[in-house]
């Protein structure tokens, strides 16, 4: 049994996946496992996760393509750790990764989550304070945060609908099992994971319209109650705006329609009539 069980979806990263393990194998904090979930890949992974399969630490799991939140569920399913931490397969985290939040946890005799800073396209980004969602700092991106596999378990893991929006909200679910429960929150603002992303035009539509999905979905999820019952609104709106950033002005019209009859009120119809006049909705809403 190790102490930290890291999962890693892969899929089609044949590229970055050695660079990822890579920065794994270099922690100075050494009890962990690696539960590497091949989604389906169609390109040259096995070979590239040859060099490492020797490790009895690393372990490979195979699905269907299902996704990335199906995925790491699946991972969490076989992990053998007290705490689980996700990284993606195109990133890297630095030496003391592991070491710090192991020391983070040592530090409460009840801790159900920990995370760390880190740098998002070059930029530093600490963890922040959202009161709404939790009464500590806390950062929610994949690589930056750790929890208990049993609160993991109790909240129902990822909701696999999503293809985006997917670490915010199971995260948010994960803090608020732990302030319902009193186990302690913690971070540290150094930073210990890398993220890079300068998606491509079509990258960017695609990305707006899983977003488009995403928020949707957790609009009906939360319309009545829960831990993002207080984004509803939010959410609704946040879904017309990303279909229209996608081009796909048939489900934004759909939505913006809703929204007007959700929340009739001047902003919300001069957000119709904008989205209908195409200068307009181009020069307001469009990348």
């Amino acid at each position: 049994m190790a102490f930290f069980s890291i999962i890693t979806p892969v899929y089609n990263n044949s590229k970055s996946i050695g660079n990822t393990i890579s920065s794994i194998l270099a922690q100075n904090f050494e009890d962990w496992e690696l539960i590497l979930v091949d989604d389906g890949s169609k390109d040259n992974l096995l070979a590239a996760l040859e060099p490492f399969l020797g490790d009895v630490r690393i372990k490979l799991l195979e699905q269907e393509n299902k996704g990335v939140a199906r995925a790491r569920n699946n991972g969490v399913a076989k992990a053998t750790g007290n705490f689980i931490t996700f990284l993606d397969s195109d990133d890297e985290v630095e030496t003391n990764w592991l070491k710090d939040f192991k020391e983070l946890i040592e530090q409460a005799a009840n801790i159900g989550y920990v995370s760390c800073g880190f740098f998002r396209n070059g930029k530093k980004t600490l963890p922040k304070l959202n009161k709404a969602i939790s009464p500590a700092k806390y950062a929610s991106l994949a690589g930056t945060f750790a929890l208990r596999k049993d609160i993991f378990l109790e909240i129902g893991g990822y909701d696999d609908v999503l293809k985006q929006s997917e670490n915010w909200e199971m995260t948010a679910r994960a803090l608020e099992y732990c302030k319902n429960n009193n186990l302690a929150i913690a971070h540290t603002d150094n930073l210990n994971f890398n993220y890079e992303n300068y998606p491509t035009a079509a990258q960017t539509r695609l990305r707006d319209e899983y977003r488009g999905d995403a928020t949707y979905h957790l609009y009906k999820k939360y319309l009545n109650g829960g831990v993002l019952h207080f984004r509803k609104d939010d959410l609704l709106l946040s879904s017309a705006v990303n279909y229209t950033r996608a081009g796909k002005f048939k489900k934004s019209r759909k939505v913006f329609y809703e929204n007007f009859k959700k929340n009739p009120s001047p902003g919300s119809f001069l957000k119709l009539i904008l989205f209908k006049i195409p200068f307009l909705r181009r020069k307001k809403w469009m990348r």
